[in-house]
């Protein structure tokens, strides 16, 4: 065998690996993704079991083709058309779900004493459930029927499309070291100027070449056209500085609402399985069982996070966008799992060269545990409902359905425009007075205190807690004032707004939370103790900040009788 090249002899050991485990993780009716990674585990150089992967560079170039079909194959599946369907409820959930775990993942990674790329990292990994593990666990479990199943599979579609944007922002990240918010708006900038010029001329060009050859392809010159078409984008998309990955996923998405798009996307699924079963494999090489032994309490405590993180950020959606609760239970309770873009996403960082190995390997552990579960939570979904909503108080749940009712929107108005009319004029307000608390806190007291004393725990705390408590009154006022007296007049506006009340203070409440975390973490570090400190003062004082309502209360009559005389003046 010493004449044959080392990629075949790598090749063999890989696929004929993954082939007998694949078969024992059917058998015993648990993904064939688990299976892929086991096998890269025995393979790998952390176990020495079985024969080590030689020629590792090869087979790192088989693994990124697998990512390129597997990216290819979401985009056929994919299709603009399908995402304009999917509607507003799919959206709200998937932003909602995507915003927590992203907040939760960062925060986690801060508290670990991560660095900041690490963070940012972890919260993307984070966001992402496993389209097949759903999908497998649905087929299994005889659900597809069920209330929640669409809403589901919309909320998938959402945080693909976010993980195609992620895989965007990442390479800024690499380079810059960190992310400032002009470096995200020049990334979301260029994403957007690259997907709309590569759908104009995709769906002037594609469309109407194909039309034009149609009667000549045959099911073997349809695919093989159509892989051409897969690869010319790739080979754009990293020619103008974007992942081969999102080229992938673009032309998918042009070949989606094509004939031959619809055709492929069948003939092209053994190529996919093939490579992308490489792509897993090469994923379970890196693991090293060592470093999840020596770090198993990280490990447990980021399972943890997800799951209940993911739990609660999709039932909360599900209710905001005004679904049923036990539609909501069944899609928090379906999307607790992280999968197959967070390998991804987790490849990129590594290639890239800024992220630790090890976060790799939580990656990993994380999606084996969670998948676990997935099928025993979904079980469990009915049991939930009944066991919750016999706890709830009767309030509640009227609160609950006034506000479903609400959302099933009256006389043409949208309920997000209502929304904004109402709250938005004051949300704007109050943020720019707390903005401009944090600078001159910042810029003022904070360098002062540093120059007198040094770097002193003592003196961040002090300026933060200063500033949460100077900005508390404004936090209120974001959460929980009314709108402006003339539209207090409208009755109808108000009953309105009374039946929307649970979803506007939620979103109103996160908002401003969010907004004084990170404007909190301008002072320090979450890795240091006292940026640790400051986090667990902005969240003590912004769920106390309803104490200061008389203070704000008195602020707003101030400035409206001044304006008001200054108009007569």
């Amino acid at each position: 065998m010493s004449h044959l090249p080392q990629l075949i002899i790598d090749l063999s050991y890989i696929l004929a690996t993954a082939a007998i485990v694949a078969v024992f993780f059917r058998i015993i009716k648990q993904p064939i993704i688990l299976g892929y990674l086991l096998a890269g585990l025995l393979l790998g150089p952390h176990v020495g079991i079985m024969p080590t992967v030689r020629d590792v560079t090869s087979i790192s170039i088989w693994a990124e083709i697998g990512v390129i079909f597997v990216l290819f194959s979401i985009g056929l599946e994919f299709s603009f058309k399908k995402l304009a369907n999917i509607g507003s409820k799919a959206l709200t959930t998937g932003l909602m779900e995507v915003h927590l775990m992203l907040g939760l993942g960062f925060i986690l990674g801060k508290i670990f004493g991560w660095s900041t790329v690490n963070a940012i990292f972890l919260g993307g990994i984070l966001s992402i459930s496993s389209t097949a593990v759903v999908i497998k666990s649905f087929e299994e479990l005889n659900i597809k029927g069920k209330d929640f199943a669409p809403l589901v599979v919309g909320v998938l579609i959402v945080e693909d499309v976010f993980a195609v944007l992620l895989m965007v922002v990442l390479p800024t990240i690499s380079i810059t070291k960190s992310l400032s918010g002009l470096d995200l708006i020049m990334s979301i900038s260029k994403l957007i100027f690259f997907i709309t010029l590569c759908f104009i001329i995709g769906l002037l060009i594609v469309p109407w070449f194909l039309k034009k050859v149609r009667n000549s392809l045959s099911d073997e010159l349809t695919l093989i056209l159509c892989l051409g078409l897969c690869f010319v984008m790739v080979l754009i998309a990293a020619e103008t500085g974007f992942s081969p990955a999102l080229g992938a996923f673009v032309m998918g998405s042009i070949l989606a609402d094509t004939k031959e798009g619809r055709k492929v996307e069948h003939r092209v699924k053994p190529i996919k399985e093939l490579f992308s079963a490489i792509f897993f494999v090469s994923v379970g090489m890196l693991i090293d069982p060592m470093f999840m032994l020596n770090n198993w309490s990280i490990i447990a405590i980021v399972c943890i996070v997800t799951i209940l993180g993911k739990i609660t950020g999709n039932i909360l959606g599900s209710l905001l966008a005004g679904t049923r609760l036990e539609t909501a239970i069944g899609t928090g309770f379906s999307l607790a799992q992280i999968g197959e873009f967070s390998f991804i996403i987790a490849t990129l960082g590594i290639s890239l060269g800024i992220i630790d190995k090890g976060l790799y390997s939580i990656a990993v552990a994380v999606s084996v545990v969670t998948t676990f579960i997935t099928p025993i939570l979904i079980k469990n979904i009915e049991p939930f409902y009944s066991f919750l909503l016999g706890r709830l108080p009767e309030q509640t749940r009227e609160l609950m359905k006034d506000y479903r009712f609400a959302m099933k929107w009256q006389n043409g108005e949208s309920t997000f425009g209502l929304l904004f009319s109402a709250y938005a004029g004051k949300i704007f307000f109050n943020s720019v007075v707390i903005v401009a608390l944090n600078l001159t806190l910042r810029k003022t007291a904070l360098i002062y205190l540093r120059n007198e004393f040094g770097y002193q725990v003592w003196i961040t705390v002090l300026v933060a807690a200063a500033f949460l408590i100077l900005s508390s009154p404004f936090l209120w006022a974001i959460t929980h004032s009314l709108p402006s007296q003339e539209k207090q007049q409208d009755q109808v506006l108000m009953d309105k707004l009374e039946q929307l009340k649970f979803g506007s203070k939620t979103i109103r409440f996160l908002f401003g939370l969010t907004l004084v975390m990170v404007l909190s973490g301008q002072f320090s570090s979450l890795s240091n103790t006292d940026g640790f400190i400051v986090a667990l003062l902005t969240i003590l004082i912004t769920f106390l900040c309803h104490f200061s309502a008389p203070l704000y209360n008195k602020f707003e009559q101030h400035f409206f009788s001044q304006l008001d005389e200054n108009e007569e003046i």
